[in-house]
């Protein structure tokens, strides 16, 4: 109900303001400079997602460098502070398709868009199997995207993402359970939807049980749904510091 929000404030404001210093630096790079960096970034990138996986695969924290996390190996602890490799491959992605997409014609070719859209696989494959589902969600729309604004054909993109669809179903049954919940909160925020659920359990079951309803909405959905219920209540002005209704 507010008690730490000075707490909060001002720590939202200082990385606020350490990101404004750091966007202002690299402005004055300029983007030639920072082009020269965007191969070495992305391999570099690569390479930092290589301790979470072998911490997964050997059950093993290195002395504590990769914490495992809600079963899940995604950070690399350092002395002063804690690193997600995924975060930073999704700046790597960007850099180096970037300069790619700079220097070259092809990709309004099919065979041409391939590579990239190949090539953005790998990254893919890793951030999957620490597991980090959220972030492997945004790495092919992000690929997609970029190559959409530097004019691939729109009849190659929908082909690539046909193909994508048909083979979701199979995705869809080897992934876990909590990581569908992922997906489908886009439809559990909806009250309809979850109130559904609720009242015809088999009928929805191949989005989620009765149970994983209850349980999404007082855990890893709770914060998202307050969130708007805040958002709402306080209207145009709002509720007022440390007087919102959560």
């Amino acid at each position: 109900h507010g008690h730490d929000g000075p707490g909060n404030a001002m720590k939202q404001l200082a990385i606020l303001l350490g990101a404004a210093v750091l966007g202002a630096g690299i402005l004055k790079l300029g983007y030639r400079r920072i082009a020269r960096l965007a191969y070495p970034c992305f391999f570099v990138a690569l390479l930092l997602l290589i301790p979470p996986i072998l911490a997964r695969a050997t059950h093993q924290t290195f002395g504590g460098l990769v914490p495992m996390v809600n079963g899940a190996y995604r950070w690399i602890r350092l002395p002063l502070f804690q690193l997600q490799p995924s975060e930073v491959m999704k700046i790597g992605m960007i850099f180096a398709l970037a300069c790619y997409l700079r220097y070259r014609r092809n990709y309004r070719t099919l065979k041409g868009l391939l590579l990239p859209v190949l090539g953005s696989l790998v990254p893919l494959a890793l951030i999957l199997l620490e597991p980090d589902l959220g972030t492997a969600m945004l790495i092919l729309p992000l690929v997609f995207v970029m190559l959409f604004m530097a004019g691939a054909k729109t009849s190659h993109l929908l082909g690539i993402a046909g193909v994508g669809l048909l083979l979701a179903p199979l995705a869809w049954t080897k992934i876990e359970g909590y990581q569908r919940m992922r997906i489908t909160a886009v439809l559990l925020q909806s009250d309809a939807v979850r109130d559904a659920i609720r009242r015809e359990p088999q009928r929805y079951g191949f989005l989620a049980s009765r149970r994983d309803v209850e349980y999404w909405s007082r855990d890893s959905g709770y914060q998202l749904l307050r969130s708007k219920y805040a958002v709402g209540s306080g209207g145009l002005t709002g509720e007022g510091w440390g007087e919102g209704p959560f």
